[in-house]
């Protein structure tokens, strides 16, 4: 049965079904379903953490959408090469948590569907005695892997909330978004993004099953912050 897959746990299931397998896509036994991310106990300057962290570190909360809308111009993308310092800056603090949890480099990577975005990650990841060994990938290169926890960078984000055709392509949003096993948390601008009729459908579910954490300036100092731990 080809809807039978054996890798992610029930909820991250539910944002490919909504986009590409018309429900149809199921976990093979109750033990792939229920499996969580498996964390230590927090370090320090983890242990009073915002809600946006909480949420992203929150074993049972398999599904994390950080909506940086509410940060409007200072989480803007920038144009040629397209990417977007802000969701840089998110993507490394939640990878360096769960670093700082005890979830090892080799089973975590973060994803994007714009090269220069990804480029721009793994600089910033080489940066980090922690990060150095965290892949930063494009969905391309991504297929065929699986990791327990995957962060992915939509880059856009815009006055006019023009999301491109980059980001309506089902097939390739469907590999990015069944890489991770038991944790998926996704960066980007809801405002922007839900202008693509894919995500418009994505957004639907995670609105829908309270999957959304926006995040203020205050969060992006947080993660800022957070950074200096690493």
């Amino acid at each position: 049965d080809l809807a039978l897959q054996y890798r992610m746990a029930e909820p991250l299931t539910r944002l490919p079904n909504v986009l590409t397998y018309g429900g149809k896509l199921r976990a093979g036994t109750e033990e792939v379903a229920k499996q969580t991310l498996v964390l230590e106990d927090a370090p320090a300057f983890l242990a009073k953490s915002p809600e946006w962290l909480k949420n992203v570190m929150d074993p049972e909360k398999h599904v994390v959408f950080l909506d940086t809308s509410p940060l409007g111009a200072a989480a803007y993308e920038t144009k040629l090469p397209l990417t977007n310092e802000s969701e840089v800056t998110f993507v490394l603090s939640v990878l360096g948590s769960f670093i700082a949890r005890g979830i090892d480099a080799n089973d975590m990577c973060a994803l994007s569907p714009f090269n220069a975005q990804v480029d721009a990650i793994e600089a910033a990841l080489g940066t980090f005695a922690s990060l150095k060994k965290v892949e930063s990938l494009t969905i391309d290169r991504a297929q065929g892997r699986d990791m327990k926890a995957v962060c992915i960078s939509f880059v856009r984000s815009n006055e006019q909330g023009v999301a491109g055709e980059l980001l309506n392509d089902r097939r390739r949003l469907n590999v990015a978004l069944t890489r991770a096993k038991k944790k998926l948390v996704l960066v980007g601008a809801i405002d922007t993004l839900r202008s693509s009729p894919a995500l418009a459908d994505a957004h639907e579910l995670l609105k829908s099953e309270g999957w959304i954490t926006p995040v203020t300036n205050k969060s992006l100092d947080h993660a800022k912050r957070l950074l200096e731990n690493y």
